[in-house]
């Protein structure tokens, strides 16, 4: 895994600078020292600070362009830069080892699967052995790690420019493992045509149908070809599968015809090389996994140009699939603002990260106008990337073409391309054929090509346009052809020449004439899946462009995971015993991973009821998760247990939160029965104002913080959605749209997430008594019906916390606790009540 020209060969920049290759050698000895060490010393600080140190490499680059690299929100997640060349200087900080890269590894490494080969892997009769019995030993890919590492958690759209990076490693090692299972130290052919010839769309069909079979039989996927080694690894690399390996040193002779050895674990660690000259690794895939993705996605990924646009993947599902070699050319219409031209600033912006030059030929636009909006376009994260152009001269090319008739502009248009042609040929350049899979020569923009239409002959425009797109396609580019709304046959026409077709459009709020929403409209793609449909396009001065993709597109992204049913062996300390408790007996057990209802009438404290049971300790059967840190003698030098919960409000700001925490944290302990743990927890908020706030901006908005936390090395442990009842009226398009809390609901099965709602019951006086009112009060309780519905259903646990009680409680601040459903319990009459003043569960007879 070091830079070098093969892999320079298929990347134009490396968009993180040399911080991708300083992430990656130490990556051999952290493993190692992962494997060779006890679990039960795992979370001690020397041994985080022996994991941690090797990774000092970028504290000596320039990261502080990149951010993610060299920084960290969570307070005891502590950055590389943080890394001191000194280890001395480490030892003199009690939290130094605490990095980013060691928290990844760690959660890596607390998996089962992994877990269980370290301690148990030679044993046959384990979850770890294969179908024959025999024991393995898994790791997580390095380019997993890497992945995760170069992905900013603050902006999920980096993700282009490390599949980009990785993309790029895995063409070489491909290549060389091509030439070593053929037996030819030097294979003939173009380097960029024998990639394209290995990931075919039917190459890739036959391997991922072969790893379907392997999945599904719970084996491992032997890599047999060039494109199993690549479509393994590309998985793996979004940790859908685990490297698999005999045992320590160990190597298993061939159990398939035309296989090679199976190499031992420690042997691969010790070579640090990804292909082994004598023998291989196979791929197991997690149970985490439902399907594999399908071969148009994957070849989306492996040939198709990135879109480093926020939503961009889950809309193109990861990459613009280019027409051979002939480029690729789209089309967006729309009417005057409605972004056309933002839009393609944005990607051109996206884009020179990667080394990709933008030419942006306008009919409308000057030089100084379009430069101006690249100003405000620019998100933080793209102008501190280390190979983002300092100086937009660099990279951005503009030219006007001033011309006030169609057949002038024709001309100029066609002239420019034969310049550009003329300038190829002069310099020996072929750009379909000398550029790399999966990134454009150039990316090219043709704004205004309305203006080149004339309303005469409409057949002559038509072959027109036709010849005009049959001749951009010989610049090998990345071509997008901007067109306002003219009802034209010639471009009319247009759709039927271009590789994807999309139109933007405003929807203008009835209820608020002020309040536009801008759509994304995909109306095909023709070499490629997409989702395509109506999805919302969102401009700020600020964050540059974003796309947010419809609910099922977002849906659709996670399709590939498994739903995960509640761990009814695995149950929250909370509600298990009261403060002044007489009688052993637990109201419930709350199981992790379940999804809990907790409503009531009036302000009742169910906000802090949610959020202590999302701070309590977990108990139950202990998994290997857990169980590898029992053994841990020395509490000063031991790290805590993360938890961090996310908090999505409707009701209250983050310091009503930040207030509350302190609050639970004092009585955290005073009622639980097991005793208490000191735990670090971590409550992060999302706060939502009243207005119309689109569904696709707000499940993209959790989306966003739930995978952003994954990549920090910290993920999520459960969900708050307080104050539910409160889409009611104040956000008009989340209440209109009932499906997105179906939606919402299913993704936090998917990952995983114990996930509370809260929501208030009103009672209206004076029903009884003017008849229009009554109707009024059931029309309005007919629009919240279907948020109620899809709440009650999903809940898993549901507990009513309603109005003091008179006959109920020690105290007038004690609410009586009420369980209504319960999974796989009987329900009884509780003797529970929630004392909302001390956040405290108490025990209390009836009066």
């Amino acid at each position: 895994m070091k830079k070098n020209k093969d892999t320079d060969l298929f990347l134009f920049a490396r968009p993180f600078g040399e911080a991708s290759t300083a992430l990656m050698a130490p990556w051999w000895n952290a493993v190692r020292t992962f494997c060779s060490a006890p679990p039960s010393t795992w979370l001690n600080r020397e041994f985080a600070e022996a994991v941690s140190f090797p990774f000092r490499g970028p504290h000596r680059i320039a990261t502080q362009i990149d951010p993610h690299l060299a920084s960290s929100k969570l307070k005891f997640l502590h950055t590389l830069r943080a890394g001191s060349t000194s280890r001395k200087r480490a030892q003199n900080n009690p939290n130094i080892g605490f990095t980013r890269p060691y928290a990844l590894l760690l959660n890596q490494f607390r998996h089962p699967l992994v877990a269980c080969s370290i301690t148990e892997g030679l044993s046959p009769t384990t979850p770890v052995a294969d179908v024959r019995n025999r024991p393995k030993q898994y790791l997580f890919s390095p380019f997993f790690f890497l992945r995760q590492m170069l992905v900013s958690p603050e902006f999920g759209a980096s993700d282009a420019y490390a599949h980009a990076l990785i993309r790029a490693e895995l063409f070489a090692l491909t290549l060389e493992f091509s030439e070593r299972i053929e037996g030819k130290p030097d294979a003939e052919g173009d380097a960029f045509d024998r990639v394209r010839a290995i990931i075919r769309f039917d190459q890739v069909a036959n391997s991922l149908q072969k790893a379907e079979s392997y999945r599904e039989n719970r084996d491992t996927f032997y890599p047999a070809t060039p494109t199993d080694f690549i479509v393994g690894h590309l998985l793996a690399s979004r940790g859908l599968a685990v490297l698999a390996f005999a045992p320590g040193k160990m190597r298993y002779q061939p159990a398939r015809k035309n296989e090679r050895p199976l190499l031992g674990r420690d042997t691969f660690l010790a070579g640090k090389e990804l292909v082994s000259k004598t023998a291989v690794y196979e791929f197991r895939f997690l149970d985490t996994v439902r399907r594999l993705p399908s071969p148009s996605e994957l070849v989306n990924e492996l040939d198709g140009y990135p879109v480093p646009l926020p939503g961009g993947d889950a809309i193109f599902a990861r990459g613009l699939r280019s027409t051979g070699s002939n480029g690729l050319v789209g089309q967006i219409s729309g009417a005057s603002g409605s972004g056309k031209t933002s839009l393609a600033l944005a990607l051109g912006i996206s884009y020179a990260p990667l080394g990709v030059s933008t030419l942006y030929v306008s009919c409308e636009e000057q030089h100084e106008d379009l430069r101006n909006r690249i100003l405000t376009l620019t998100p933080p994260f793209i102008a501190r990337t280390a190979s983002f152009p300092r100086k937009i001269e660099d990279w951005f090319y503009s030219t006007h073409l001033d011309h006030n008739q169609s057949e002038h502009t024709r001309k100029a248009v066609f002239d420019f391309i034969d310049e550009i042609i003329a300038l190829y040929q002069r310099e020996g350049v072929e750009p379909s054929s000398q550029t790399p899979p999966g990134l454009p020569a150039w990316f090219v923009v043709f704004d205004g090509l309305h203006e080149m239409v004339s309303r005469e002959n409409p057949d002559q425009q038509v072959e027109l346009l036709r010849s005009l797109v049959s001749k951009l396609r010989s610049l090998g580019a990345f071509v997008l052809i901007l067109t306002a709304e003219i009802d034209s046959p010639a471009l009319r026409e247009l759709d039927y020449t271009v590789d994807f077709v999309a139109r933007l459009d405003q929807d203008s709020n009835q209820e608020s004439p002020s309040e536009y929403k801008r759509k994304f409209i995909l109306h095909k793609t023709r070499l490629q899946f997409a989702r395509t449909g109506t999805h919302t396009l969102h401009i700020s001065k600020r964050d540059g462009v974003k796309l947010y993709p419809h609910l099922s597109a977002e849906l659709d992204s996670y399709a590939h995971l498994n739903w995960k049913a509640p761990d009814k062996q695995r149950y929250y300390d909370f509600l298990l015993t009261g403060v002044n408790a007489d009688d052993p007996r637990p109201l419930v057990e709350v199981f992790e991973r379940a999804q809990i209802l907790v409503a009531g009438r009036g302000s009742t404290g169910k906000a802090g009821f949610a959020l202590k049971l999302l701070m309590k300790p977990i108990l139950g059967e202990v998994d290997t998760q857990r169980s590898l840190f029992d053994k841990v003698s020395d509490a000063q030098h031991r790290y805590p247990d993360p938890r961090r919960i996310m908090v999505v409000s409707f009701l209250y700001n983050s310091s009503y939160y930040q207030d509350l925490q302190r609050r639970i944290e004092t009585a955290l302990a005073l009622d639980s029965r097991e005793k208490f743990r000191k735990q670090i927890i971590f409550v992060d908020h999302l706060p939502l104002y009243p207005g119309f706030l689109a569904p696709e901006v707000f499940l993209s908005k959790v989306i966003e913080k739930y995978e952003g936390a994954a990549v920090s090395g910290c993920p999520y442990h459960g969900v708050l959605i307080d104050g539910l009842h409160n889409v009611f009226l104040q956000f008009p398009r989340l209440q209109a749209t009932p499906t997105l809390w179906s939606i919402l609901f299913q993704l936090m099965r998917l990952f995983g997430l114990t996930l509370v709602t809260t929501h208030t019951h009103f009672d209206v006086h004076g029903l009884e008594r003017p008849s229009q009112f009554r109707s009024d009060v059931e029309l309005a309780s007919q629009r919240v019906s279907p948020l109620l519905q899809a709440l009650v259903n999903s809940a898993d646990f549901y507990f009513d916390l309603s109005r003091t009680d008179p006959t109920f409680g020690i105290a007038s601040a004690t609410v009586p606790i009420e369980l209504v459903t319960a999974l796989g319990q009987d329900v009884r009459p509780s003797q529970y009540g929630w004392d909302r003043e001390r956040s405290v569960v108490v025990f209390a007879r009836p009066k």
